[in-house]
């Protein structure tokens, strides 16, 4: 999925964002959740998405949050090693 604009609609720090991409009228809703300890959850909904190119989201999608949890992780294991 390329870079696009992208509208906020609405946000609240630390918990949500509702967006829209300019491109294709699409919407994202991104939430966020913090877990006891060092953990925490984001959940991450696509909606409008045109059917053929559902299942090529789903795989973007998958990449995506797999990188940012490897960044995180490695970001909380640098954060525990130093204190």
């Amino acid at each position: 999925m390329p870079t696009k604009k992208i509208s906020t609609r609405k946000a609240t720090k630390n918990k949500f964002a509702r967006i829209t991409r300019g491109d294709t009228q699409t919407s994202l809703g991104v939430d966020g959740d913090e877990k006891a300890g060092h953990e925490s959850q984001v959940v991450v909904q696509h909606q409008k998405i045109q059917r053929n190119v559902t299942s090529e989201m789903k795989v973007f999608w998958r990449h995506r949050l797999d990188e940012l949890k490897s960044m995180l992780k490695s970001k909380i294991y640098q954060y525990i090693c130093r204190n």
